[in-house]
């Protein structure tokens, strides 16, 4: 997984758009289905991701407590506070306390 985590920073850095493609074909692979949370943090969180992250949460392939390690670190930092708001809404009105992160 760090060797997937490495290319796709590296991609990230050069070509965001081609990064979110290496992205989607990831999340088809039954093997790397399961790595949902290890490919975001991959790469940085942009505004256009936003949707994209909460698509993974309604769909099951990340869940609440996954969310949290996006916010290590500087994740979250490219993001202004109305950019990040649909995942708050989706974490607080969908999953509750389950993305309060381990307890």
């Amino acid at each position: 997984m760090q060797f997937i985590r490495g290319m796709l920073n590296g991609i990230d850095q050069k070509d965001r758009l081609g990064a979110n493609e290496c992205i989607q074909r990831a999340l088809q692979s039954p093997a790397l289905a399961r790595e949902a949370a290890n490919l975001y943090t991959s790469v940085a969180v942009t505004a256009e991701r936003v949707p994209v992250i909460v698509n993974s949460l309604r769909g099951g392939s990340l869940s609440a407590r996954e969310v949290v390690v996006l916010s290590y670190g500087k994740g979250l930092d490219a993001l202004k506070p109305l950019e990040f708001l649909p995942l708050f809404t989706e974490l607080v009105d969908q999953h509750g306390a389950e993305a309060c992160g381990p307890h």
